[in-house]
């Protein structure tokens, strides 16, 4: 299934050892990261019993995005994004120890929850824009799809694996553990980055507009490329009907199956097994070539599995589907950062990637809010088949535009994606 030939040329990259601290001090911390996401959807479960309440915790979290970005983003194609970045962790480490401590002294409350996840969520744009614009900066030009590839991947793989693992860690050990873990996943990284910190370049700055004006610059860029423009909106879509799936899985362990946290973890690790298999899989392309057809597929397939998840009651039943949503999520995903990263011109990349972020993770927040108050209502799977047919009318309105989509994200050189009249969106 692997092509190990193409595999061990991605997997060259991390001969260059500033790219291998920062991605190897990172990984831990992206895996605890999501850990500590399902850490805390389920300590709101258990405190609330509301899918209300799980919708508004995931807001506070990803909301900021939307509206602070596109200023991270200017600032990280103004500065060295590893030093925003480096705060941004100190920042982490800070909250993940906050609640680890509240927990295990039994005086947590939502209310703590909340204004952490506050905190969390002003915090979250200025690392989503900095790893996104120092990655590209730590290896030669020609190396560029496969650093990005990889770095997507294991982004993908953490966000897969990271459930599985908080499922399990909160069975054996209680949910304050898996703060506790996030906390010295933080701090890992954080010790990493001396390798790094001094290998990240700056641009040079030239004339300047003022930091509106460069964010105008940015969307406009973005919403003329032939390519990148329809991924965008494609991913919005997506990103708002199928993402806050991840958050309601506690509900759908508890009140659909009535498995408790056992049944959590078993949801986590199906997913995160076929997300496993999916990264795996595409890491071992080791091509652009095709990456736009294969979003396409993966794409369509994440509406389907959504589909066939809320169809069934039977826990056995789900979980090969779970596993199929993980698989079609983390390939499509995937192919998608990789294809905008590998497109979009280097000096404005901080700008396109912070509306990526905002797309990615913002709609998210909106969708789960969305979804958690259309379950208290009308239950949680009947709320995913309709978010399902939210995905596939995102997929069917980018299907006819993907010839032109392959053209302008395969057919060119890093940087040189072509351009189209805004009005052809």
């Amino acid at each position: 299934m692997f092509q190990d030939s193409n595999l061990a040329l991605s997997l060259s990259v991390f001969r260059h050892a500033s790219f291998a601290w920062f991605v190897g001090g990172q990984t831990p911390s992206m895996i605890t990261h999501w850990m500590q996401k399902i850490g805390i959807g389920w300590l709101v479960w258990e405190l609330t019993r509301s899918p209300s309440w799980l919708g508004v915790i995931a807001f506070v979290e990803m909301a900021p995005l939307v509206f602070l970005s596109p200023f991270t983003g200017v600032l990280c194609d103004r500065v060295n994004p590893a030093k925003p970045l480096l705060v941004n962790q100190c920042i982490q480490f800070v909250q993940a120890a906050a609640l680890a401590i509240l927990t295990y002294s039994d005086l947590i409350r939502i209310e703590y929850i909340l204004a952490l996840s506050i905190i969390a969520g002003l915090n979250a744009p200025f690392g989503a824009s900095a790893r996104h614009t120092v990655l590209p900066r730590l290896i030669p030009r020609e190396e560029l799809f496969s650093g990005i590839s990889l770095f997507s991947a294991i982004f993908n793989v953490a966000r897969a694996i990271g459930p599985g693992l908080a499922g399990i860690a909160i069975v054996w050990w209680g949910v304050e553990s898996v703060f506790a873990i996030h906390a010295a996943g933080e701090l890992f990284y954080i010790l990493s980055f001396p390798f790094f910190l001094g290998a990240v370049p700056e641009l040079a700055r030239g004339n300047r507009g003022g930091m509106v004006a460069e964010i105008k610059e940015g969307f406009r860029y973005a919403a003329s490329h032939a390519g990148i423009a329809p991924i965008l909106v494609m991913l919005c879509a997506i990103s708002f009907f199928s993402r806050p799936l991840i958050e309601m899985l506690p509900g759908f362990a508890d009140e659909v199956f009535g498995r408790g946290a056992s049944g959590l973890a078993w949801l986590g690790s199906a997913f995160g097994f076929g997300a496993l298999v999916g990264v795996g899989w595409l890491a071992s392309r080791g091509r652009i070539a095709g990456t736009t057809g294969v979003m396409f597929t993966t794409s369509l397939g994440v509406g389907f599995s959504m589909i066939a998840f809320s169809a069934t009651a039977n826990f056995w039943v789900a979980l090969p589907m779970i596993g199929a949503l993980g698989f079609t999520t983390a390939v499509s995903g995937t192919g998608a950062q990789t294809l905008v990263q590998y497109a979009v011109k280097n000096e404005i990349r901080g700008r396109v990637m912070a509306l990526y972020s905002i797309i990615v993770r913002g709609s998210p927040a909106f969708g789960a809010v969305l979804m958690g108050w259309f379950a208290d209502f009308y239950g949680l799977r009947l709320t995913v088949a309709v978010s399902a047919v939210g995905c596939l009318s995102a997929w069917a309105w980018a299907l006819r535009r993907r010839s032109a989509m392959i053209a302008a994200l395969e057919g060119a050189g890093p940087g040189d994606g072509q351009t189209m009249p805004a009005a052809r969106l």
